[in-house]
C-alpha cells in the first residue's frame, strides 16, 4: 500500500487579521461575537449551492428524520423548531409527512433565504442566534438540533433557551457526533490536525447530558451509530470538501484546504475507496422535566 503522509496546515486555529472572514473562531466573549460572525458569513457564501456540495447522505438525513418523526409520535398539530434549520430540509419533509405547526430558526439570511424557497411559507422562518430563540416561553412541543451544538459559544444558553420555550414534557433531540466518530471519516485520517479542531468543538454525550439535567431535561435516550449506510462516491467527497461545505474547513486557509483535498484523493485512492462511509453520529433525546 502507498504510504500517505499528512498535508502539514501552518498554524492552524490561529487566524491572521486578513483571513477574519475565512475562519470562524472558537470561544466566548468578544472571540465568540466574532466567530458568529464568522459562522454567519461563511454559510451565507456557500448558502446558493449548499443543497448541491452537502448531500444528505453525508448527514443521513433519512435517518435523522426518521428520528424526529418517531419522536413526535404522529401528533398532529405539535409545534416543532428545527433549531439551526439552514436551507430547510427537514421543515420541508416534515411539512410533507406529517401535520405540524413548524418553525426554522438559522443565523444565516443567506441559508433562509434558501429554506424560503424551499418551505414556501409552510414554515416560520426565523433570524436569531440559538442562545435568544425569540418565541414565547412553554409554545413548543418539539426541538431538534442536528449537527448545531458545535458552534454555540455558550451550549448552557442553548439549552436554557430550548428547556425555556418548550412545554413540559415537551422533547429535545440533539444529533451530534463524537470525536471517536469522526476520527474514522476519511477527511479525518488525511489530515488529523482537524482532529485538533473538532476537539475544541465537539460536546462529548457525557457534557451534553450533564449540560442538559442542569437546565430542566431528563435524559430519555442516547443512542449511537458508528457505521450508517450512507455512502458517498469518492470523487465527489473530493468536491465537497473544496467547496469548504463542512464548517470546519472554514477555518483553512484556501491553500490549506487544497492540501487537505489532494491529501485525501491520494488516501481514497491508496485504499482503493469508491464509495466513502459517512461518518458516525450521537441520538440524544431529552424531556422537559
Amino acid at each position: 500500500m502507498t504510504q500517505v503522509m499528512s498535508p502539514r496546515i501552518a498554524r492552524l486555529g490561529v487566524p491572521r487579521e486578513e483571513d477574519s472572514q475565512e475562519r470562524c473562531p472558537a470561544g466566548s466573549g468578544p472571540a465568540a461575537r466574532g466567530g458568529s460572525l464568522a459562522l454567519r458569513a461563511h454559510y451565507d457564501r456557500i448558502a446558493p449551492v449548499y443543497d448541491q456540495i452537502r448531500p444528505k447522505v453525508l448527514d443521513s438525513f433519512s435517518e435523522h428524520l426518521g428520528t424526529i418523526v418517531e419522536t413526535l409520535d404522529t401528533r398532529v398539530g405539535a409545534r416543532v423548531l428545527d433549531l439551526g434549520c439552514g436551507t430547510g430540509r427537514y421543515l420541508a419533509a416534515l411539512a410533507d409527512s406529517v401535520s405540524l405547526h413548524t418553525t426554522g430558526l438559522d443565523l444565516s439570511a443567506g441559508m433562509l433565504r434558501m429554506a424560503q424557497s424551499r418551505v414556501s411559507g409552510r414554515s416560520a422562518l426565523v433570524c436569531a442566534h440559538a442562545e435568544t430563540i425569540p418565541l414565547p416561553s412553554e409554545s413548543l412541543d418539539l426541538v431538534f438540533c442536528i449537527y448545531v451544538d458545535h458552534h454555540m459559544a455558550s451550549l448552557a444558553s442553548m439549552l436554557k433557551e430550548c428547556e425555556r420555550t418548550l412545554r413540559p414534557g415537551g422533547h429535545l433531540v440533539i444529533v451530534t457526533s463524537t470525536i471517536e466518530q469522526v476520527k474514522r471519516f476519511v477527511l479525518y485520517r488525511a489530515a488529523p490536525e482537524l482532529v485538533t479542531l473538532e476537539h475544541r468543538r465537539l460536546n462529548p454525550p457525557e457534557k451534553l447530558c450533564r449540560e442538559a439535567r442542569s437546565a430542566g431535561f431528563s435524559v430519555s435516550r442516547v443512542s449511537s451509530v458508528d457505521a450508517p449506510p450512507g455512502r458517498v462516491p469518492a470523487e465527489f467527497l473530493s468536491h465537497i470538501i473544496r467547496s469548504r461545505s463542512l464548517s470546519v474547513l472554514a477555518r483553512l486557509r484556501r491553500h490549506e484546504v487544497e492540501a487537505v483535498a489532494q491529501h485525501m484523493d491520494c488516501l481514497m485512492h491508496s485504499e482503493g475507496l469508491a464509495n466513502v462511509p459517512v461518518y458516525g453520529y450521537v441520538t440524544l433525546t431529552f424531556q422537559k422535566d
